[in-house]
């Protein structure tokens, strides 16, 4: 049974503390993961009452599905791998022809739960980790394009990018 809640701050939300818990299966109402997209409070559904947090307060939160939303630039950021690399995947509005739109999904990464959120890239993962010239090497073996570092190893059940930056943050790794 998931919980969902708010993350407070960003060490809450690497430990895994929701402020404000609810049983997702007690009733109350479902905090949906693209809840709050548009809105500057979140509203977490209580027993009796919602609480309200003014979102550039909180860290994220997470919602019934299990789906660890994290608040940063006005923008709501999906947690879709976390240590050692927190990847994150958003969504935004492009215009699409006769005046309508379309979303478009992209991604992101931090290198620490509370650390800036920045392009999913290899010139900003090389920009993130500037002494690992082993990380950098393997990126350049591994990767051909900046689409390519969303690839998912089913093998190891991570994103590649992951893995690889776990092997060259072992000690001993030039």
């Amino acid at each position: 049974m998931h919980r969902s809640g708010v993350y407070a701050t960003a060490g809450d939300f690497e430990a895994g503390l929701l402020t404000d818990a609810q049983e997702c299966q007690s009733g109350s109402r479902p905090v949906d993961r693209d809840a709050f997209n548009d809105s500057p409070v979140v509203a977490m559904p209580g027993a009796g009452q919602s609480r309200q947090f003014a979102k550039a307060s909180v860290f994220g939160f997470r919602a019934c599905d299990g789906t660890d939303v994290r608040f940063a630039n006005g923008t709501n950021y999906r947690t879709i791998h976390a240590p050692p690399l927190y990847i994150y995947e958003y969504d935004y509005r492009v215009p699409s022809g006769k005046g309508g739109s379309r979303v478009v999904t992209d991604y992101a990464f931090s290198t620490t739960a509370g650390d800036s959120v920045r392009p999913l890239t290899l010139d900003a993962l090389k920009r993130a980790y500037p002494e690992n010239h082993r990380f950098h090497d393997q990126l350049d073996l591994a990767f051909r394009s900046n689409q390519e570092l969303i690839r998912y190893d089913d093998f190891h059940h991570e994103y590649r990018v992951a893995r690889i930056l776990r092997g060259a943050l072992q000690p001993g790794n030039p």
